[in-house]
């Protein structure tokens, strides 16, 4: 093999290995930017309504009219309440939190949803988008009730449609 040759094979191996590096990257970036993870709700039957106890911190505009869509929906009601209500040690409560993120525009960044029975915890729904603004996947930016559906969807997945009747 002549030095020319081998000086050709190199440039086009380092060349493909920069496209493959550049791929891989994007890949990255593109993909896996969010994490959802639940511990759905576990059925009552006598589960008709939640107290849901107000977060001011939160200025996410529509994540608790979304919260209260898909609670209806599954034929729950959210009684909104003073962060400082109590939880009796029969009811329900719903503690949240959910974050903005600035790139270009808002998007929801973060987002959780614990409910208690009491003081027991008994399901929780936590959304997160990785890396941010480095996040580069045009998913991002959609609004709050498609970045929240699967966390709902799984958190209430024992309990049917308002529709439907209950086991």
């Amino acid at each position: 093999m002549t030095m020319k040759t081998w000086t050709d094979a190199a440039k086009r191996g380092r060349k493909l290995a920069m496209t493959f590096g550049m791929l891989l990257t994007a890949m990255f970036f593109l993909a896996g930017c969010t994490s959802v993870v639940v511990c759905p709700l576990p059925y009552d039957a006598n589960l008709k309504e939640i107290k849901l106890l107000n977060n001011p911190a939160v200025i996410v505009d529509d994540f608790v009219p979304v919260m209260e869509k898909y609670f209806m929906e599954h034929g729950i009601a959210l009684n909104r309440v003073p962060e400082s209500a109590s939880i009796g040690a029969n009811e329900y409560g719903i503690r949240y939190s959910a974050r903005r993120s600035w790139t270009v525009i808002p998007y929801l960044s973060l987002a959780y949803v614990r409910i208690f029975k009491g003081e027991r915890l008994v399901a929780e729904g936590n959304y997160y988008l990785s890396g941010h603004s480095f996040c580069l996947s045009p998913y991002k930016w959609q609004g709050v009730e498609t970045k929240m559906k699967p966390v709902y969807d799984e958190l209430l997945k024992k309990y049917p449609p308002a529709g439907q009747k209950r086991p």
